[in-house]
């Protein structure tokens, strides 16, 4: 079984588990308010690109739909709803151009 997991939430869970161990280490590295401002930016920056990504999977999704449902053709003369892979409408027979 093969599960996907968007960039976005490998983000997320990246900014989640790095934010204590960094934000400790930052802090003791550099000093006291250039350490806890780069602390503080680093672990939620994560998060939050990993939401901005998430929100972005979501709506090309939505889009990638879309157009798959503009692609229904229907027929002239009879108004039969007509799939792209056929020549022919399948109740009057009428021949359209794919």
């Amino acid at each position: 079984m093969v599960i996907k997991i968007s960039r976005g939430i490998i983000l997320i869970i990246t900014g989640i588990i790095l934010f204590f161990p960094v934000s400790i280490v930052i802090q003791m590295i550099l000093p006291f308010p250039f350490g806890l401002f780069l602390a503080l930016l680093l672990g939620p920056g994560f998060i939050i690109a990993g939401i901005i990504f998430v929100i972005k999977d979501k709506k090309s999704s939505t889009i990638d739909k879309k157009l798959v449902s503009d692609r229904t053709k229907f027929c002239k003369k009879c108004g039969q709803k007509l799939s792209s892979e056929l020549r022919f409408c399948t109740k009057c027979g009428t021949e359209y151009k794919v």
